[in-house]
This record gives C-alpha cells, structure tokens and sequence, in this order.
C-alpha cells in the first residue's frame, strides 16, 4: 500500500512539472503584452525591454522588471513594423536557432 501511495505520488509529481521552456513562453508572453499596453500608452513600441523598466508616468513605480530567461540569457525584443516579438535563446543561449521560445 505505502509503495503505491508513493508511486502514485512520484506519477502526480512529476505530471505537474513546469519546464524551463514553459518559463520562458509564459514570461515572453508577459513581456509582449507589457510592450503593446507600453506602446498604447506612449504612441509607441518600446525599442528594448530595458526601456520599460522605467515609469509610464513620472512619480509612478517601473513599469516592469526585466530579468533573464530561466537559463540566465537575457530576454530580446524584436520590433517588426507595429508588431513586437519577444525572444528566449533557448537551452543552446544563441538566439535565432530551432530552440528559441519566441512569442508571439
């Protein structure tokens, strides 16, 4: 009974496992959507994701806080006429290669 209980535990456990690229979509996902409410608020997009580590209007709290991707490379945006694309390098840390995470 114990050794079931346990598997049954281990089967849970890891069903529930959220990967590094899982991270990266969600986080890249959150960066985008901050670019586009950014460039509705300022009349345009932002031209890195630094930029909107500062306030929208002075006096208030940065806008974001920008960190690395779960493997420790920094996040890129890429403006594409008035669309935006936000990049993780992926588990190889070189961006434009088949492992990226890029959102849309």
């Amino acid at each position: 009974m114990l050794l079931v209980l346990a598997l049954t535990s281990v089967i849970v456990g890891l069903s529930f496992q959220v990967s590094e690229s899982d991270i990266a979509r969600a986080t890249c996902m959150e960066y985008r959507d901050a670019a586009v409410t950014w460039a509705r608020i300022r009349g345009a997009m932002p031209t890195c994701l630094a930029e909107m580590e500062a306030p929208l209007l002075p006096g208030e709290p940065d806008f974001i806080s920008v960190i690395d991707d779960p493997r420790g490379h920094p996040y890129e945006l890429e403006r594409a006429g008035d669309d935006v694309r936000v990049r993780s390098a992926g588990p190889d840390g070189r961006a434009h290669t088949d492992d990226d995470v890029t959102e849309p």
